[in-house]
């Protein structure tokens, strides 16, 4: 039930109206207007009392803030992206992944307050335990008795398994403390002073390397130097600290502590003392690494609940999770964090970054551990030179909260806007408003509110957390609330409001709320941003109410109408996962209902085939919830015959299969395997009897995978609705199915079926329908004819149809064209030639061709005109053969035409149309050809012959230089360059990085006035993204959209997107340009999928699940092909970004018996090219050769960047004769040809073509530079010349030198 102020708050209308009316025009209460509802408490629980402890376990009277040494004193200013912290369960803010999903980790609770009596946590030491080149753990020697004495980590050993943690056991997505631009502290700050070295030195000028290598986050580069500073022998504390630092920042989410650790213990061995910046680095690591773990374990957790609570019998998969949540939860990072800060604490002079209480802070919050939060606040309290952001205070609450202690989480919550309204809570000062306070620092404060509601929630006082709600809702100062002020609420505080209703199993409440928003709120763009009018339900609240709605049983119908909404309207919010709940939802409830009605059963087994599964029973999703279609179609076939008996499982079936065969044109052997089980689950229902209709029906479904189902099962239902002159009106695919079962019946003697007897009798019975055999498909056709044939001798033809009528389709298959006779040119004639040019017909320029062919055949010929643009079409389906047969029959009509000036009209036509077509076949020396020949006679190319030129420019190592002489050629010769035209060019300008040029040519195709299309805009948005030129590049993209006349099409959606995943990485716009694709109703691609697969798998924090849902969502869209690109995206991403070589292998090998891959050319070189840089980048070159050879076995072809890949390996593994076998086991193109097969062609659907793989592997200028690099990181630098002046002889373009010789001088790369 909805709590009483709940409903007065949605009923409220008068207050707050004139503060903001005239801001809006509207009060927030219009938008929430709603009935009464009666009122009720969620449990009536109250908190449990605040802490009367404090750490150590020394009791102190009072709350928590009147622990010894708290005085709130002013705090820090946040990271820059503080504005994720704003929604407890933040989990719609991409870049952060603070949801209830992580928090809510049932983790076994260290310290309840007021439960026991805390224990002190003790001062222990810790060592490390790493593990050698072997394997074998080696415990560090002996520490100094000094250190011993002193240190902290001194004397004990640290488990190993806090210190090596297998990639295969790490959660993926990390969480995000520090931003590189606030939240790392500079090295004056905290670090002592270095002492002065001498100016070159080598340590100052590697320090100095490091330095610049961090601010490139190079992670090779910095691995690289660290090792050459501990080579040196000659570090102090300052150094190790920014050693320190270095590794944290490069350690990739899930990798191990251990280099950081070694790293540590080795400054132990050195007698080198940490200070307060070597304790704050390692609690930052610590705390990484906890947070990673608590989301891996949460992520297994639910997984296996809700295997067991759908009942699907994966023990095996079970327990294997469940050994890997044991195994996680052996980690102690938390209590390792804190004893390092203890250890921080006893130093006489702490200076910790503001950053690592906060850290800190968070994961107390993580395992409710109040009397660790109170004291680690209690010691951010007494630095004088901190003022505290909002953050702290969050994590306060809610680590209070997670214990049960409401008054404690309201003291903070006070104590709070206390120090706010005095001014001492820092608001960060960059991007300020005008009223001088910042964005980020409105959504932190609007997230203290929400965390005190939510912890309201949590304890079961939903009425105090609707209360605070209605003073936000009622703030006076509105949007220009300062730090002093109550503010508004945001998007976020109403996701909370609605988690918290169903955290509470308040089911009512949660859907009033969100049905009200839903109908009557605003759309948002900012989900942290304040609002004065109620916003729409963001992503975290849709996942709220259907998770929710998923686990009630009487709640179904609920489910599936917000489903529906969000399916219609909202089609971002739908996972995989959320699939599967709906899916699995439905079904229990119609299998535990036997009362549920026929038509209400049959609508909700049509809306799960229609809504939730889109009619794919082939998906990955059924694949993994349900162990393959079998399992989920017999579920449905027996209840589509529970509800609507035999017809309705058949229409079931029939629908299935329809869609299954539309949708798969091109995978026929997923469209045999589920029509094989449609048939099997159908005939082995208890079926009495199978009427004629019902059998025919069982025949269409078979008949879409190309199958026919037993003839006796068809054929005697046919015979006897026969003989009962019960028959059905029959249409053409009902008769050719019939006669596809007779002929086999007649062929193979089945059962009671003779070679003539029911065949014959079909034949006999297509006169009186009217059905001529003419129009059978040809398969069938020619079996008739054989029949026929075979039958011939022995039968009279008058007991079949006449004879001229048994023969006509014989006669129609075996006719050949008559020899052509004189030149007559029709324009009637021409028309009809010309109709395959016609808008909304289904005719194709074969048709155009076929009838020019029997036009010939009378001596009619059409004009020159449509002969050239018949040239045209034909190459543009690269039919190079017709091309040249319609070339010739041209000249034949040019040579019979005595008006010279419309012979050397129509001869310019046709050549222009030669040039256009050959090079949009392919074949562009041929075009050029036809080119020179227009030259010659003083003509000049049409625009759209030059832009098929300049667009069909490739094969070359300067592309652009020759498009560009193409367009000027055209610009010189007073040619008038169309749309086209431009659109090509420009197109090649933005690959070739050229900008300025490209916007060069778009402005004065305006000034021409030309009207840019998408193409065109997508074209110089390519531009400009290709030289990092955001401002510009979201500009156009806005200026396109905005168009009256804009038609969406993918490429510019891409190219955005792909711009914030490689070159400016921003997975929260790569989203937003998604979102904006979805709502301009644009169909992804195959590489739309790919970049949010690699926006999910490369972009920090990674979110491996949101990858895998992504991946699930592609499989489950059969009219996207599955490729190489994306098992690559998968692999990249487990492997160098994730560090989890055994998930990337795991990956690799997924790939040959994957439903959407198994029957393809895959694994293909893209997908080893993957692995092979996972292996090298992980330093697993022992495994080079073992799929070096798989590459072999497989016929696949190498290409140069695997080349790459194994010469840089091989190198790094010392093998320096082996990288050298590889370099010159490769071939040289010709001079100024691009190197062929390195990129493998690809079909019309997108599918790459093979390669052979005896083809040679030729040279990219990347494989030279790959090969000098080698060569200098062995010291051989003679070589490294020598191949240098090799490269040079091939005289690529001067960019191409200059980044390999960048290579020999030690340039950056």
């Amino acid at each position: 039930m909805l709590p009483k102020v709940a409903s007065q708050i949605l009923h409220h209308t008068s207050r707050a109206v004139a503060v903001i009316q005239n801001q809006t025009g509207s009060t927030i209460r219009t938008v929430l207007h709603t009935s009464g509802q009666s009122s009720s408490n969620l449990g009536g629980r109250s908190g449990s009392g605040s802490s009367n402890s404090g750490w150590g376990g020394t009791a102190e009277p009072g709350g928590p803030k009147t622990h010894s040494g708290s005085r709130f004193h002013p705090g820090f200013s946040s990271s820059a992206r503080i504005v994720a912290h704003a929604d407890p369960s933040a989990s719609h803010v991409d870049s952060f992944d603070y949801s209830d999903d992580y928090l809510d980790t049932p983790t076994p609770l260290t310290s309840r307050l007021g439960a026991h009596t805390r224990q002190r946590l003790r001062t222990t030491t810790l060592a490390q335990v790493v593990q050698n080149e072997n394997g074998a753990p080696s415990v560090l020697k002996t520490l100094k008795h000094h250190v011993r004495e002193k240190h902290a980590f001194a004397a004990a050993t640290l488990p190993s398994s806090h210190t090596e943690h297998s990639p295969a056991d790490v959660a993926p997505p990390p969480l995000v403390i520090l931003s590189a631009d606030s939240a790392t502290p500079a090295v004056s700050s905290i670090e002592e002073p270095l002492e002065p070295e001498r100016a070159s030195s080598p340590t100052s000028d590697l320090i100095t390397s490091l330095t610049d290598a961090r601010a490139r986050n190079d992670p090779k580069a910095i691995h690289s130097i660290v090792k050459s500073l501990r080579e040196s022998g000659s570090l102090k504390i300052g150094h190790y600290n920014q050693i320190l630092e270095a590794l944290r920042q490069v350690r990739s989410p899930g990798d191990s502590l251990r280099a950081i650790l070694e790293t540590y213990n080795e400054m132990l061995e050195r007698s080198i003392l940490p200070n307060s910046w070597t304790y704050g680095t390692l609690i930052l690591a610590f705390t990484d690494r906890d947070a990673e773990v608590t989301k891996k374990i949460t992520y297994f957790e639910r997984r296996v609940n809700r295997r067991k609570a759908w009942g699907l019998d994966e023990e095996e998969i079970s327990a294997a999770d469940e050994a890997r949540i044991s195994q996680l939860r052996s980690e102690n990072n938390f209590g390792s964090a804190l004893k390092l800060f203890q250890a921080a604490s006893l130093l006489s002079s702490t200076a910790l970054h503001p950053a690592t209480y906060t850290a800190l802070l968070r994961a107390c919050a993580y395992h409710a551990n109040v009397d660790a939060a109170i004291h680690i606040f209690a010691h951010l309290e007494k630095r004088p030179d901190i003022q505290p952001s909002a953050l702290p205070y969050t994590y306060l609450i809610n680590a209070y909260a997670r214990a049960g202690d409401l008054q404690g989480a309201e003291e903070v919550f006070e104590e709070f806007k206390k120090a706010s309204a005095l001014g001492k809570i820092a608001w960060e000062s960059r991007d300020t408003s005008e009223e001088g306070f910042s964005p980020s620092g409105r959504s932190a404060q609007i997230g203290v509110w929400n965390y005190m509601i939510d912890a309201y929630f949590r304890c079961g006082q939903p009425d105090k957390g609707l209360s605070l709600l209605e003073q936000m809702m009622d703030a006076p100062a509105g949007l220009a609330f300062t730090p002093a002020d109550v503010p508004l609420p945001s998007s976020t505080t109403f996701s909370t409001i609605i988690e918290g209703f169903c955290r509470a199993g308040d089911t009512e409440s949660a859907l009033s709320w969100f049905r009200r928003l839903l109908k009557e709120g605003k759309d948002v763009t900012d989900v942290v941003a304040p609002s004065i009018v109620p916003p729409k339900p963001n992503r975290q609240a849709w996942a709220a109410i259907l998770v929710h709605l998923a686990t009630q049983d009487n709640r179904i119908q609920d489910l599936n109408q917000l489903w529906s909404i969000a399916a219609r309207e909202y089609p971002r919010v739908l996972r995989g996962s959320y699939h599967a709940l709906v899916l699995q939802g439905n079904l229990r409830f119609l299998e535990s209902h036997p009362d549920v009605d026929s038509k209400q059963g049959l609508a909700m087994l049509d809306f799960l085939l229609e809504d939730v599964l889109s009619y794919n029973l082939s998906s990955e999703l059924v694949h993994i919830e349900f162990g393959g279609a079998d399992a989920l179609v017999a579920t449905l076939v027996k209840l589509y015959f529970r509800f609507g008996g035999l017809d309705s499982a058949l229409a079931f079936a029939r629908k299935t299969a329809s869609h299954t065969k539309r949708s798969n044109y091109n995978k026929e052997e997923q469209v045999e395997a589920l029509v094989s089980i449609l048939i099997d689950h159908l005939r082995a229902l208890p079926v009495s009897g199978w009427s004629f209709a019902q059998a025919l029906s069982l025949a269409r479904v078979a008949a879409y995978a190309g199958k026919r189902i037993d003839p006796p099962l068809l054929l005697d239902a046919y015979v006897q609705a026969r003989d009962a002159d019960s028959l059905p009106e029959l249409k053409k695919k009902d008769w050719e199915v019939l006669l596809d079962t007779s002929l086999d019946a007649a062929s193979n003697k089945t059962g009671e079926y003779t070679s003539s007897s029911i065949a014959d009798s079909l034949l006999t019975s297509l006169g009186s329908a009217g059905i001529d055999m003419r129009s059978f498909r040809p398969s069938l056709r020619t079996r008739l004819v054989n029949y026929i044939n075979s039958t011939m001798t022995t039968k009279k033809t008058s007991d079949l149809q006449s004879e001229s009528e048994a023969r006509s389709v014989q006669e129609d298959i075996e006719e050949s064209p008559t020899t052509p006779g004189g030149v007559f040119v029709d324009v009637t004639h021409a028309n009809y030639v010309d109709e395959y040019r016609l808008p909304k017909n289904d005719l194709t320029p074969l048709a155009g061709y076929d009838r020019l062919q029997q036009g010939i055949q009378m001596g009619v010929y059409p004009t020159p005109y449509v002969l050239g643009r018949l040239i045209n079409a034909l190459g543009r389906v690269s039919d190079l053969q017709r091309v040249q047969d319609v070339y010739e029959i041209a000249q034949t009509v040019l040579a019979a035409d005595k008006d010279t000036r419309r012979q050397s009209a129509g001869w310019f036509s046709i050549e222009d149309n030669m040039t256009i077509a050959l090079a949009h076949a392919g074949d562009v020396d041929a075009a050029h050809v036809h080119r020179m020949r227009i030259l010659e006679q003083g003509g000049s190319p049409s625009p759209d012959a030059y832009g098929a030129l300049v667009h069909h420019v490739k094969d070359t190592t300067d592309d652009t230089a020759n498009a560009m002489a193409l367009f000027q050629e055209a610009v010189s010769r007073q040619v008038s360059p169309n749309l086209y035209l431009y659109n090509t060019i420009i197109s090649k300008l933005a690959k070739a990085r050229k900008a300025d040029l490209a916007l060069q040519l778009f402005q004065e195709l305006k000034l021409r006035g030309i009207k840019p299309s998408s193409v065109t805009y997508g074209s110089v948005i390519a531009a400009c993204c290709r030289v990092g030129d955001a401002q510009s590049a979201e500009t156009l993209f806005e200026e396109m959209s905005s168009q009256p006349s804009f038609k969406p099409r993918i490429p510019p959606y891409n190219t955005m997107m792909q711009f914030y995943t490689q070159t400016k990485p921003d997975r929260e716009r790569v989203l937003f340009y998604y979102d904006a694709l979805l709502r301009a109703k644009v169909a992804p691609t195959a590489h739309t999928y790919k970049l949010l697969l690699d926006a999910y798998g490369t972009i920090e924090p990674l979110d491996f699940d949101a990858m895998q849902s992504t991946f699930n969502e592609l499989v489950a869209n059969t009219r996207v092909p599955v490729l190489g690109t994306h098992w690559a995206a998968l692999i990249n991403a487990w492997g160098c970004a994730g560090k989890n070589l055994d998930k990337a292998i795991e990956t690799f090998q997924a790939i040959a018996t994957h439903p959407r891959t198994q029957n393809a050319a895959l694994p293909d070189a893209v997908c080893f090219e993957a692995l092979l840089n996972v292996l090298v980048t992980l330093h697993r070159n022992d495994l080079l050769a073992d799929y070096r050879q798989q590459l072999v076995e497989r016929g696949i072809h190498m290409t140069a960047y695997i080349a790459n890949l194994l010469i840089k390996g091989y190198a790094a593994a010392g093998d320096m004769e082996e990288a050298r076998r590889v370099f010159e086991s490769l071939v040289d193109p010709p001079e100024g040809v691009a190197a062929p097969n390195n990129h493998a062609p690809l079909d019309q659907q997108g599918s790459p073509i093979a390669v052979s793989p005896n083809d040679p592997v030729y040279r990219e200028p990347s494989t030279w530079e790959a090969m000098i690099r080698a060569e200098l990181s062995h010291g051989n630098v003679d070589n490294a010349a020598q191949l240098l002046a090799r490269a040079e002889a091939r005289r690529f373009p001067e960019a191409v030198i200059n980044r390999i010789s960048g290579v020999r001088f030690g340039e950056p790369s």
